[in-house]
């Protein structure tokens, strides 16, 4: 697996009002420039494209479900600075069937993120999926990876960029 991309998937065989969830990520690295001001700001630009398939058996309160977003975290401590939801995805019920729904896109995320020169922080691209079944027993799936089932999947960034500017 590329060190650009993250492979996630979750299901349920039969269950009744059960949510596994499952999350993944990627992660880079960096230190705000000082550019002679009390901040830094980062400018983020990110191309991102995913690959998933949902499926169910389309019973009441069935749910297959994806979001992928980016985020700058501190490093220290941990804390998000500031997050953008690249792309977010919820098929459930009626619709949901065993044959499956394709999840196949792209899309550009840019925001700001305003930072201590000197610090260190990372840009981070998560994605998580849930399946969920309801009041009766289902069979339900999202995979943005390898499975049996579907092959390939993945969510990644195809380019990323931090422009750096004084606040």
């Amino acid at each position: 697996m590329s060190k650009r991309q993250v492979q996630v998937g979750t299901n349920i065989n039969v269950g009744i009002n059960e949510t596994p969830y499952a999350t993944g990520w990627v992660q880079n690295y960096f230190v705000a420039p000082d550019l002679g001001g009390a901040t830094t700001r980062a400018h983020v630009s990110a191309a991102v494209n995913w690959k998933g398939v949902f499926a169910g058996n389309g019973v009441l309160g069935t749910k297959a479900a994806v979001d992928i977003t980016l985020k700058v975290i501190d490093e220290v401590s941990g804390s998000t600075l500031a997050t953008r939801e690249v792309h977010s995805k919820e098929i459930q019920e009626s619709a949901l069937t065993i044959g499956g729904f394709d999840d196949v896109g792209d899309a550009t995320a840019d925001f700001n993120a305003d930072l201590v020169p000197g610090k260190q922080y990372m840009i981070r691209m998560e994605a998580s999926c849930e399946a969920r079944s309801g009041v009766l027993a289902a069979s339900t799936w999202c995979v943005f990876g390898k499975s049996d089932a579907f092959d390939e999947g993945y969510v990644r960034w195809s380019e990323l960029s931090i422009t750096f500017s004084p606040n």
